[in-house]
């Protein structure tokens, strides 16, 4: 299976993500946008764990004591490769998401768990393999800030349906 642990928007913040990414549609000649469903921001990747260890991640998040936060979705940022990019939101840094992540990643190498160490660079995927019609700098942009309330925090599993990305919550701990 191949997880990682993640926030998940609502509907309503999902749908003002959304909203702002169609400006870019208009921009691209090509592109591989993300499905509304599939909007998150990554904590802790995984990759490939045994089913059987599942229960153990489960409990490590449990044993984790943090507390619900705002979270600020800013403008555009992007990752040039080749002739394409990767188009992402920003989320503005905070302590309080900092500390999260490291004490989850503390704990899940703790149980053996082997975590992706890379400094934690808090983003929303917006769409990959995007080539705009014209040079476009997409920090240029201009998109409202979105501020959401995080209740909860998800184990998320990747898999594909016919070549299509798909991510399911396999478990939610809400936060206090």
């Amino acid at each position: 299976m191949r997880l990682f642990i993640a926030i998940n928007f609502d509907d309503d913040t999902k749908m003002k993500i959304y909203n702002d990414s169609l400006v870019l549609i208009e921009m691209a000649s090509s592109y591989n946008f993300s499905s509304i469903n599939n909007y998150h921001l990554t904590l802790a990747f995984l990759g490939e764990v045994d089913k059987s260890k599942v229960d153990l991640i489960k409990s490590t998040i449990d044993s984790i004591s943090f507390i619900n936060m705002d979270l600020k979705i800013l403008g555009y940022g992007s990752l040039k490769r080749d002739d394409k990019e990767l188009i992402f939101r920003h989320i503005k840094v905070d302590e309080k998401l900092f500390k999260l992540v490291s004490e989850l990643k503390d704990e899940l190498i703790i149980k053996g768990f082997n975590v992706d160490m890379k400094r934690f660079k808090p983003h929303l995927t917006i769409s990959r393999e995007t080539k705009f019609i014209s040079d476009i700098n997409v920090r240029c942009i201009k998109v409202d800030e979105i501020n959401t309330k995080i209740k909860s925090i998800d184990l998320m599993e990747s898999y594909r349906i016919n070549g299509t990305l798909k991510y399911r919550s396999l478990y939610k701990a809400l936060l206090k």
